[in-house]
């Protein structure tokens, strides 16, 4: 689903890839959205400069679960994460 919400092909960031040659468009960041198997632009529509995918955080839906319900120490475990705690204990561990 893209970050608009309305499914369909994901969102990607794109900005300049030489700030020096670049618009107000690309200096910045740019939103393009195409599918995961189609290249994205090689240079900015508005200038021509050469552009470069952007690292981004992905947009995540989490639907009826709250961002404190998935980051519950009880749902980490169930998924196999491990806690801060859990960590301390196994460095603690170790180091006797």
């Amino acid at each position: 689903m893209g970050r608009d919400g309305q499914g369909g092909m994901p969102t990607y960031d794109y900005q300049a890839a030489d700030p020096k040659c670049a618009c107000d468009l690309c200096r910045e960041r740019f939103e393009v959205v195409h599918g995961m198997n189609e290249p994205g632009p090689e240079r900015c529509p508005q200038c021509g400069c050469p552009v470069r995918r952007a690292v981004s955080f992905p947009y995540v839906s989490a639907g009826r679960w709250s961002s404190k319900r998935l980051l519950d120490r009880d749902n980490l475990h169930k998924h196999g994460f491990k806690t801060g705690s859990d960590l301390l204990e196994e460095s603690k561990g170790g180091l006797d």
